[in-house]
């Protein structure tokens, strides 16, 4: 096993809730960079992508940050899971599941391995992007 977070999406989002889920997402990343957290493409290079379906980075594969891609689409699907190793990226990881809760409450949920005092780093990366 590892350190895993966990999704649910129990319908697509709507075209305002995936709008705002990626709005956010790219500050998350802008943040995380700035707080000199390695963000990077899905394989652990390049630059995350964002896409009208789905959204997906790793850490950075240069740094040996990286770990398992954080892919999140638009929906639906009965489950889905990003294991990070507790490697910094985490903290963008949780902060954008987070969003994506608090963008589609009603459709998306999640849970993780870890406590809450594990995902104070994505709080605090989500509220210094979103406020």
């Amino acid at each position: 096993m590892g350190y895993t977070h966990y999704w649910r999406q129990s319908r697509r989002m709507t075209d305002d809730e995936w709008s705002a889920v990626t709005d956010g997402a790219r500050k998350i990343v802008d943040v995380s960079r700035r707080l000199r957290i390695r963000l990077a493409g899905p394989v652990g290079d390049g630059e995350p992508v964002f896409t009208d379906e789905s959204l997906s980075f790793n850490g950075s594969f240069d740094a040996d940050e990286d770990y398992e891609t954080f892919y999140l689409t638009r929906g639906p699907n009965d489950f889905s899971f990003c294991k990070t190793a507790r490697n910094p990226y985490d903290a963008a990881v949780v902060a954008v599941l987070i969003h994506a809760h608090n963008a589609a409450p009603d459709a998306f949920s999640w849970s993780s391995d870890g406590s809450d005092d594990e995902h104070i780093d994505g709080r605090n990366v989500l509220k210094a992007a979103l406020g």
